[in-house]
Order: structure tokens, then C-alpha cells, then sequence
């Protein structure tokens, strides 16, 4: 604990389980250098030192039920007071800031700062509620980025054309449609699996960010929570063909703050990642309507 600063760290080491790997030793490079171009946010997890498989981060809130969004959300399910659906509306603008914040992180060119014209530089690539830490001001920040991938594209192209990514990862709970390996019977028992082709961009981030509000707003998951396994190829299927989650009794609210989060979620869920909004479009939708709160 570092009483001069009123700070309390954590230290990260490797799992004892765990091998020295070259695999274990890139997710906690991605985590701590990611984090590192991410000091400046208000919204994202402090670290103050990395070497090989450990990290000195700060200390996420430890109180027991309101330590990440998720267990948050939760525990607010069904609490629509006007005091609790304003609180839901700033933890979404900050969130969804952090978000932005990612995208637009700082890059070293001859010194300068990335202008606004440059294309985003770094996606988390799991955002998700239970990535995101409630602090002790009950600020929301955005942690675990060991999958996060450091974003490339053509300087010679004229729109400094996007590289992207390929997609790793399909799991259909908090991921976006371009994610979804799709599924189909074609003669009896017999499934072939389509895997995703299009490379990808930050704007799986945007999709997710969709998802971890919805889980802010209603309490529960977009998806549904049980039964995972069982539900996995046809979830897929669902959030391949860009079916919308069930808002349920928020779905004609005309509540201030849940019509500004219901709509910031809908633009997040667009299924074409091309015409999908930006995280920083969100947080902006989302700050003017706290304005406009008493």
C-alpha cells in the first residue's frame, strides 16, 4: 500500500499451475503495454510496472457484490428509481469513454500525438461487464487487455486503409456478428461450421460495449445465462444473423435515462460493422442526455 498517495497496488504474477510460456508471457506483454498507452484515462485500470510474467496494477474494489459491472448490474436488477437510473446512465457514459478512450489511445510519431484523422489504434477484444472494475468512487475502468490486439493500417492509401484483425475468438455471449462462426444442417445429423472470413476492427469493441450496457440497464445478459453449452451453435446462429436481444419492460420506457441507454445500445448492436457507430459517438449521445437530466 502506498500510504503517501492513498493508493493500495496488486501485484500479477503467472499462475503457479503455469509453465513459463511464450504464450502466457505475450497475453501479459499485450496487458501491461496496452495499459501503459492507457494511463491518461480515467476509465481504464492503472499499472505502474511490468516485467516478464508480472505486473503492478492498482487494486480493483474488493467489496464483495459490487466489484465489476456485472455483479452491479445485478444487484440493481428491478431498482428503477430516478436516482439509480441516473447513476446507470453516468456508469454507461464513463464506460463507454473508456472505450473510446482505447481506441484513440496515443501513439509515438516523431513525437506527436495521433490526430484525429488517424484510424483507431488498439482494440480490447473482450469487452464484457466482468472486465470492468467498479473502483473505490465507484468510477467505472476497463481492465484485463491480454487479448488485446494492437490495431495497424496503410499510410500510403489515401484513407489510410485499416489492416485488421483475424478473428480468434467466437464465443456468441458479448461478441459481434463478424465474430460468429455459423451453423448449418444440411443432410440429417450432419452440421457444417461457416467460420468468419471478413478481418476485423475496433468496432467488435462497439458491439460488446452494446451488450455490457444492456446488462447495465436490465440486469441481465443479452443472451440469457443458462444452459450455455447447450445453447451455444444456435446463440451463434442468432447473433450471426443480427437478431436484437428483448429489452423486456424497458423496452417502452420513456424514462430519460433509459431511453438514452436503450438507444446507445441499439447503435451498438447494428450488425454491419461498417455503418456500426463509434464509442466516442456513444459516450457523446450518452453525456448530452446526462445534461439534460435534473
Amino acid at each position: 500500500s502506498d500510504c503517501s498517495h492513498d493508493t493500495t497496488v496488486a501485484i500479477k504474477t503467472l499462475r503457479l499451475e503455469r509453465d513459463f510460456l511464450h504464450e502466457y508471457h505475450e497475453l501479459h506483454r499485450r496487458d501491461a503495454v496496452a495499459m501503459e498507452r492507457l494511463t491518461a484515462s480515467p476509465y481504464v485500470m492503472d499499472i505502474y510496472g511490468y516485467c516478464g510474467q508480472s505486473a503492478l496494477t492498482e487494486l480493483a474494489f474488493l467489496e464483495k457484490g459490487v466489484d465489476n459491472l456485472y455483479r452491479l448490474s445485478v444487484s440493481l436488477r428491478g431498482n428503477d428509481t430516478p436516482y439509480v437510473l441516473k447513476s446507470k446512465l453516468q456508469i454507461a457514459a464513463m464506460t463507454s469513454l473508456g472505450v473510446a478512450h482505447i481506441h484513440n489511445a496515443g501513439l509515438d510519431n516523431d513525437g506527436a500525438e495521433r490526430s484525429g484523422n488517424n484510424p483507431p489504434a488498439i482494440a480490447h477484444y473482450d469487452i464484457n461487464p466482468r472486465n470492468i472494475i467498479i473502483s473505490k468512487s465507484g468510477k467505472p475502468k476497463i481492465n484485463d487487455f491480454n487479448v488485446a490486439e494492437f490495431l495497424t493500417w496503410d499510410p500510403a492509401t489515401k484513407s489510410q486503409q485499416r489492416c485488421g484483425f483475424e478473428s480468434r475468438l467466437h464465443e456468441p455471449w458479448w461478441r459481434a456478428p463478424e465474430e460468429m462462426i455459423l451453423y448449418a444442417n444440411i443432410t440429417g445429423n450432419k452440421m457444417i461450421e461457416v467460420y468468419p472470413k471478413t478481418m476485423l476492427s475496433e468496432k467488435v469493441d462497439v458491439y460488446s460495449l452494446g451488450n455490457t450496457l444492456f446488462v447495465l440497464l436490465t440486469g441481465m445478459e443479452p443472451r440469457g445465462k443458462e444452459h450455455k453449452a447447450q445453447r451455444f451453435k444456435n446463440v451463434s446462429n442468432i447473433v450471426a444473423h443480427g437478431e436484437y436481444p428483448s429489452f423486456g419492460k424497458y423496452s417502452n420506457s420513456t424514462d430519460p435515462a433509459v431511453e438514452a441507454i436503450r438507444q446507445a445500445i441499439l447503435l451498438c448492436l447494428q450488425p454491419d460493422p461498417n455503418i456500426r457507430t463509434s464509442a466516442m459517438e456513444i459516450a457523446k449521445r450518452l453525456l448530452a442526455a446526462l445534461d439534460q437530466i435534473k
